[in-house]
């Protein structure tokens, strides 16, 4: 097979790659910023400032209070809502500027509040899709795929241009969306071959893509940032180099796992695990669900606190991206992480606009169906074990890792299966990305996305 083929991309062409970026990524970049942008700028019309302050400033003073009526209630999909929702800049009391409003009077009490980027989820998204595409597009340039295109700079925003006719504004958080949402693997052909590259044997590389011979293989290390990740100790040379495993240093190449824990009077302690994964959990709501569980939980955090791990998570070596290849994979976990039901940001996008899609569920039921189609079914050895990716926090150590002896892969009980088998029969699922295989001091670790078929 050529997969490449079916994708419809000449992915051997190296031109692909800058059409990619330019057509994708550079838009995506501006965009975001743009958003972040416009946090700011409204930040700084209401800080330190009564919603009286505002009355020579009507287009601002309609972003806050337009649409609340006279019970103090949001009307649905009013300018008011939508500001407070996606931007978080509101009054800090909707009852007395009503009564205010009601009664003529100069709203002087009523002060204009706004919380900061990182408590608020679409707020949280535009400023990682920024720092991605912002390091993907800093490294086109270093390794002159995007030639004489500028570094990333802040740039200047009219934010009269967008408060005198607010659907702008909402024009531009769809904008925002469409484009993250178009540049994931469920829908960018682009974007799925750089996926299906983030971990791979040789061998399969040349069973799934024919024409990457070695001169197109150093192309993909030099753009893309491939790299071997992990050489089998095999007894033949060639066939240790056929199952060598390329990846992306900087995706899902490195984990740790950290205990914490809590006491609760009359009931004792509570221990909880949190698996760290570099290019993912940062991106993907790991520390966010951390400070969930922080928060919800009382008691005292006496043999490790959350507030550690959350650290941790957030140390440029958990979060770098240092490929553009795995540039492009974290941005694409990162768009699945916040869009999906179920997340506080899609639930909300979806109350302003019809017709968002969970693309990662999409994506992975179109997967499993490819993978029936071909009747691939996982390992037996691992099927009972695995965990999901996105799981982030455990309340037992249960990492199913296997341990690697020479060319063996050894399993509880004394099981063992050869390592060039196990890689061959986890290759179908790995490609895709409904499994995902870490490698660490001789050890295998496989997760999965979704659910197995």
């Amino acid at each position: 097979m050529d997969f490449g083929e079916q994708l419809g991309i000449k992915y051997w062409n190296p031109d692909i790659l800058e059409e990619f970026l330019r057509e994708y990524i550079l838009p995506l970049w501006k965009c975001s910023g743009d958003v972040l942008l416009l946090k700011q700028k409204l930040d700084d019309k209401v800080r330190n400032k009564t919603l009286a302050d505002l009355e020579d400033d009507p287009n601002m003073y309609q972003c806050l209070v337009g649409g609340i009526d006279e019970n103090g209630n949001y009307l649905e999909n009013s300018l008011a809502s939508l500001i407070k929702h996606f931007f978080d800049v509101e009054v800090d009391d909707v009852k007395a500027y009503v009564a205010c409003a009601l009664g003529g009077e100069k709203p002087n009490v009523v002060k204009c509040i706004s919380k900061d980027v990182r408590e608020i989820p679409f707020l949280n998204f535009a400023e990682k899709i920024h720092y991605v595409t912002s390091r993907v597009i800093e490294l086109g340039a270093e390794t002159g795929l995007l030639e004489g295109e500028p570094r990333p700079e802040t740039e200047g925003l009219n934010v009269e241009y967008y408060l005198e006719e607010p659907d702008r504004i909402l024009h531009l958080i769809k904008e925002l969306i469409e484009r993250s949402i178009n540049a994931t693997v469920g829908c960018n052909a682009y974007a799925l071959f750089i996926w299906t590259l983030r971990k791979i044997t040789k061998k399969y590389m040349q069973v799934a893509y024919p024409r990457i011979d070695e001169d197109v293989l150093e192309e993909l290390k030099i753009k893309l940032g491939l790299k071997e990740y992990y050489k089998p100790r095999l007894s033949d040379d060639k066939r240790a180099e056929s199952y060598t495993i390329y990846a992306f240093p900087d995706f899902c190449t490195k984990y740790m796992l950290n205990r914490f824990g809590r006491y609760e009077r009359g009931i004792g302690s509570y221990y909880y695990w949190a698996l760290i994964i570099n290019g993912f959990s940062y991106y993907a709501g790991a520390a966010e669900k951390l400070e969930n569980l922080w928060h919800s939980m009382g008691g005292w955090w006496r043999y490790g606190h959350p507030m550690d791990i959350i650290r941790e998570i957030e140390k440029e070596d958990w979060r770098k991206v240092e490929t553009i290849g795995g540039g492009i994979c974290i941005l694409n976990e990162t768009v699945w992480s916040y869009m999906h039901h179920g997340t506080s940001l899609f639930e909300q996008a979806s109350r302003w606009f019809t017709g968002l899609e969970d693309w990662r569920r999409t994506f992975f039921e179109e997967v499993k169906s490819s993978l029936a189609d071909v009747k691939w079914t996982p390992p037996t050895i691992i099927k009972t074990s695995l965990i999901n990716i996105y799981r982030h926090i455990f309340t037992e150590e249960i990492l199913p890792e296997a341990k690697i002896v020479n060319h063996l892969i050894k399993l509880d009980g004394n099981r063992y299966y050869t390592l060039c088998r196990f890689l061959d029969h986890i290759s179908p699922g790995l490609l895709l990305g409904l499994l995902e295989l870490i490698v660490k001091n001789d050890k295998a670790l496989v997760l999965v996305r979704g659910e197995l078929p």
